[in-house]
């Protein structure tokens, strides 16, 4: 289960998601940088990781409430709260999908 809310009011700015089994919740990096040289050779720079750095795809089943609320969402909010089982994360809505009766929302941890 997985919540996700605004930061700022609104009249529907809370909801409650069943997430599929196909969610992924902890897309993770570290911060690295590639760089070539003039060798033709390669520096590598690591910067460490960060939750910050975090990425969410979450998929729900679709039904046209849903949808509607989402595209609230993603058109008027900037700053959401993403909450689960590991934590609370602030999130930034970056894309919104519906492939085969399934809604897939991405999310960048801020």
């Amino acid at each position: 289960m997985i919540g996700l809310s605004t930061k700022t009011f609104a009249i529907d700015g809370d909801l409650i998601l069943d997430e599929l089994p196909t969610t992924d919740k902890d897309l993770s990096s570290r911060r690295i940088t590639k760089t070539k040289t003039l060798d033709g050779g390669v520096t590598i720079e690591d910067r460490g990781y960060t939750p910050k750095d975090r990425k969410f795809t979450i998929r729900v089943p679709a039904t046209l409430e849903l949808r509607a609320k989402l595209l609230s969402f993603i058109e008027f909010q900037n700053n959401l709260t993403l909450t689960m089982e590991d934590g609370a994360f602030d999130v930034a809505p970056t894309t919104f999908d519906l492939k085969h009766n399934i809604f897939i929302l991405n999310f960048e941890a801020r």
